[in-house]
């Protein structure tokens, strides 16, 4: 073989393996770019909403708690041998509706209208427990606006734990867009 042939195939070479290098970086950057991608719109059209609206709403039921409702906080609000003035009863009903409703509202439409979003593939039950939860107050609102205030709770308790289940995913999210984005 002569030193032409050799250089011919020598810089065949070379340009094959300049473009598979090439190329493999492109679709490694094109990999991470989706990546991210998926990651910012986890971020912010389903995980940095649904987290700042149940810290919201942590924060607040807290504060309703431990300041209008401090007497009854043990037995449940509204739970067997609780003794509820008519008083209560009518603030209950205020921060239900004017509160909690829409911070409540909120949580639905973020699930809803985001569930290809989430980090499993699994639906989580906590999340239907939330929208059902959420749902049956509905049943009440209209009974309340008649006078009916036979029943003042949800069929279908608030899951307690949803805020601590949501939070793991919405901090490793935002360590992964770090990350992705080069600034870890």
């Amino acid at each position: 073989m002569s030193n032409e042939s050799i250089a011919l195939i020598a810089t065949i070479a070379l340009a094959f393996c300049g473009y598979m290098v090439t190329y493999i970086i492109q679709r490694m950057h094109a990999n991470r770019e989706a990546q991210l991608s998926r990651v910012n719109l986890q971020l912010r059209n389903l995980y940095g909403p649904l987290y700042s609206t149940l810290k919201a709403n942590e924060a607040i039921w807290s504060e309703f708690v431990s300041r209008l409702w401090p007497e009854h906080s043990q037995d449940g609000y509204f739970g067997d041998g609780t003794n509820v003035t008519d008083e209560e009863k009518e603030r209950w009903r205020i921060w239900m509706l004017e509160v909690f409703e829409p911070l409540n509202s909120r949580v639905e439409k973020l699930i809803l209208e985001n569930g290809d979003l989430f980090e499993d593939s699994k639906f989580p039950d906590i999340l239907v427990d939330a929208l059902a939860h959420i749902a049956a107050y509905r049943a009440l609102y209209p009974k309340w606006q008649e006078g009916d205030f036979s029943v003042h709770t949800s069929l279908i308790d608030f899951p307690p734990k949803l805020l601590e289940t949501i939070e793991p995913t919405y901090r490793n999210l935002l360590a992964r867009q770090r990350e992705l984005s080069g600034h870890a």
